[in-house]
């Protein structure tokens, strides 16, 4: 799917979700990245989402930065962290339906995530960010 197909198919998703929806569900919404990829090596992130894009579909969230520090871990209203690796680093959004502090710790029973490298979705589910950690070598962020 070429990417001009791929945004215009994930704007049509943003204006489909309606105030009433719980994040976590909008978020269900976000295409695979992986579907998204396109180019001969497969892995390549040219048709993947960008992040703004993405947000656009999930919606703000209920959180507020409120200084300088917040911008870091609160995205849109959502809680995030950033992590570091050798391999370069990487944004890590959390999705929860409800109010949760902007410094609680990661529940993967509760809490969905978006990962972003060079502002580009990477992963959308648990299951992807765990096939992610060997290749890139990101931290578990339940000990963040």
């Amino acid at each position: 799917m070429s990417f001009v197909r791929y945004l215009v198919a994930a704007l049509v998703l943003a204006t489909a979700c309606s105030d009433s929806e719980e994040v976590v569900d909008r978020a269900a919404k976000i295409p695979d990245p992986a579907a998204a990829a396109s180019g001969a090596g497969g892995g390549s992130l040219t048709g993947a989402l960008r992040r703004d894009s993405v947000m656009k579909i999930i919606g703000a969230g209920p959180l507020t930065a409120t200084g300088p520090a917040d911008t870091i871990l609160v995205v849109s209203g959502h809680r995030a962290r950033m992590l570091f690796t050798q391999n370069g680093a990487f944004r890590l959004v959390l999705l929860r339906n409800g109010t949760v502090a902007r410094d609680a710790k990661v529940d993967r029973a509760l809490d969905t995530p978006l990962l972003f490298e060079n502002n580009l979705l990477i992963a959308r589910t648990w299951q992807e960010y765990d096939a992610l950690t060997k290749t890139r070598m990101l931290p578990d962020p339940s000990a963040l």
